[in-house]
């Protein structure tokens, strides 16, 4: 059994490996599923059958993926060829929600957080900047695949308590808040590693600028002011910085 739910996971890896326009994710998903069709009683052609009926539409967050296929391998070994209509039934429901709730924590938040965290290696002259992103981003992903499948070979209530307990709105909004923070101390250090002429200087207040700079923009933000306003007032700073230099 084990062995059977760890080259369903393995597979689940390669959900997007065949990604079209018609189906988006259906063929990874129903490659996730071939090896515990491939143990169920039936003919060839009736297993064959059920396999296509796999190849319906299915698209959500790939990291998430795992989550869905582990629940519906566990449904699958449950009931069977029986278990159609609950895997059809699954992936409508889980899909969505997923894909909005991994886009807002991976493309939006740990992404830009990890390469900024990057840059900041990489800005004190590390060769270790790129390795830096590369841990930090897999070891996140690889372990929401890996317990977000467990939880749904558990069965679907656990995975949806799993879900709940993450809070990944939540999470989402701190992580962005802490980006917020590492984007300021890069902004303030990158005046002290800027090309300068031959013999120069950086004040030591320069260094504040940004600093004051990134204060100004997130009182701005608690008062509700608009995007646009708030680009400019950090632009004229950035500007002013420039003309210093």
């Amino acid at each position: 059994m084990k062995a059977l739910l760890a080259r369903v996971f393995m597979r689940s890896f390669l959900v997007q490996g065949c990604w079209n326009y018609q189906g988006m994710q259906n063929v990874g998903f129903a490659f996730g599923m071939m090896p515990v069709v491939k143990t169920l009683d039936g003919n060839k052609k009736e297993r064959a059958g059920l396999l296509t009926s796999y190849l319906t539409y299915f698209n959500t967050h790939p990291y998430l993926a795992s989550a869905i296929i582990g629940a519906a391998a566990s449904v699958q070994m449950e009931r069977g060829a029986e278990a159609e209509r609950e895997i059809r039934e699954l992936k409508d429901t889980l899909s969505n929600p997923f894909a909005a709730l991994g886009d807002a924590l991976f493309w939006s938040t740990l992404k830009p957080l990890f390469s900024m965290t990057a840059l900041i290696v990489g800005l004190v002259g590390s060769i270790l900047a790129p390795l830096v992103f590369l841990l930090l981003y897999n070891a996140m992903h690889l372990w929401v695949r890996t317990t977000g499948f467990i939880h749904g070979v558990n069965g679907r209530m656990d995975l949806m308590r799993y879900v709940k307990r993450m809070d990944i709105p939540n999470l989402s909004a701190h992580l962005k808040r802490m980006t917020a923070v590492v984007l300021g101390l890069f902004v303030a250090a990158l005046p002290f590693f800027a090309p300068l002429p031959i013999g120069g200087k950086v004040p030591w207040w320069l260094g504040i600028l940004p600093v004051v700079g990134v204060f100004i923009v997130a009182v701005l933000v608690k008062r509700g002011v608009g995007l646009l306003t708030q680009v400019y007032v950090f632009s004229l700073l950035i500007l002013l910085i420039c003309w210093v230099l």
